[in-house]
């Protein structure tokens, strides 16, 4: 069936109402339609009338026929008795139980969570990815849309309320790349995967240390994550200022550099996110076994390790501070 088509677009309303109208170009449909962020079906709200806005919602909405595939669903978040006229915003929306169902939802302690922090154990502990909406809607009301699969982000931060996300996109949901130029200073349209950061161990502070930290590093011969603040909206909620990052994998990898994604051995601290550890062991046994001082060890090391680049990553991890590392948080 065709697309849905709504009176108001998503966004931000200074009124504190909105009448919403929702229209559909085929005949003989039934238009279902659901206010909490879950998906309609014919079990859903039937649309006869205007719908009446009186507090922030998103509104979720397709067309129905027996004998028809069902429209594409339409999504509106609206934001009223406000104005936004300096940050971008993302809205995210989801079935709620997809974050708050206690034995399945992403954001919830679960039945298995310690008392302790981070709360080992918690559902936010597990490695789920459930189904979500996002839209972002920047400060000259450029809009972008796309579903996508969400993931909790992070380590000991997941403890915190407010957790960080990770975002992919994937043929399942819909899209396979997020078409969409989400950081103008970069000459990247594409991206796999994004990351709402909730600024980690900062989160109690200033969360925008990491971003801004990093920034001040990008005339230098090292790859940062670029970093855009974000007003993030969960089925219409107020969930907080995130800070918008690459996600480090081997996309973010590819995309700075003219290299294969399926060709890179991305390694956390001991083990392979991708590829294998095998060259990387076959380098410290190397180093281990070798006389460094020797020229021509260190002509071969120097083809199998960017010298230089590494001796900038130490500079700036130490003139930063980060008492994070070189213990933890490390990608290679």
């Amino acid at each position: 069936l065709s697309d849905i088509v709504f009176s108001n677009e998503s966004g931000f309303y200074s009124e504190s109402s909105l009448s919403l109208s929702i229209s559909n170009g085929d005949i003989g449909v039934s238009i279902y339609y659901t206010l909490d962020g879950s998906e309609p079906t014919e079990y859903s709200f039937l649309y006869i009338d205007p719908i009446s806005i009186m507090e922030n919602k998103v509104v979720k909405a397709a067309s129905f026929r027996d004998g028809w595939i069902r429209s594409p669903i339409k999504t509106g978040t609206f934001i009223l008795d406000s104005e936004n006229n300096n940050f971008p915003a993302m809205f995210l929306s989801t079935d709620p139980d997809n974050f708050f169902d206690y034995n399945t939802g992403i954001y919830e302690m679960g039945p298995n969570a310690s008392n302790d922090y981070p709360h080992f154990g918690a559902n936010f502990w597990e490695d789920w990815e459930k189904p979500i909406f996002v839209e972002v809607l920047e400060t000259d009301d450029i809009y972008y849309s796309s579903p996508a699969g969400v993931k909790i982000f992070g380590g000991w931060s997941r403890g915190q309320a407010q957790k960080s996300l990770s975002l992919f996109a994937r043929g399942q949901y819909g899209n396979s790349e997020f078409n969409y130029r989400f950081f103008p200073e970069l000459d990247i349209e594409n991206f796999q995967s994004l990351v709402l950061r909730n600024s980690g161990n900062d989160w109690n502070f200033t969360m925008l240390r990491d971003g801004f930290m990093t920034g001040i590093f990008h005339d230098v011969d090292i790859d940062v994550q670029a970093y855009r603040p974000m007003l993030v909206y969960l089925n219409g909620e107020f969930w907080g200022l995130y800070n918008l990052r690459e996600k480090v994998n081997e996309h973010f990898i590819a995309a700075h550099h003219p290299v294969d994604p399926d060709e890179i051995d991305l390694i956390e601290v001991q083990w392979a996110n991708e590829g294998s550890i095998d060259n990387y062991n076959e380098l410290i046994d190397y180093i281990s076994q070798s006389d460094i001082t020797n020229p021509s060890v260190y002509d071969s090391l120097s083809k199998w390790v960017d010298i230089d680049n590494h001796i900038n990553y130490n500079i700036a991890q130490i003139f930063i501070d980060n008492r994070d590392w070189p213990g933890n948080n490390i990608k290679y």
